[in-house]
């Protein structure tokens, strides 16, 4: 996926969304390779991210209670 460098990691959630037959936004969490969480109001050039970056799509996860 292209974006450019003014787009926010929240509109970039959005095309996930669509693209992962509908998953709510709010139960998508995108990290870097370094493991930043990257938070929806911020943009791409906030992190740096660059022409092949690569960004890790992964589920929140909700509660406190440890999984065994």
């Amino acid at each position: 996926m292209q974006v450019d460098p003014d787009t926010s990691i929240g509109k970039i959630k959005e095309s996930c969304s669509k693209l992962l037959a509908g998953m709510p936004m709010s139960k998508i969490k995108l990290n870097t390779m370094n493991m930043y969480n990257l938070k929806d109001e911020l943009s791409v050039a906030y992190y740096n991210l660059v022409n092949g970056h690569v960004l890790e799509l992964s589920v929140k996860e909700r509660g406190g209670r440890n999984k065994r």
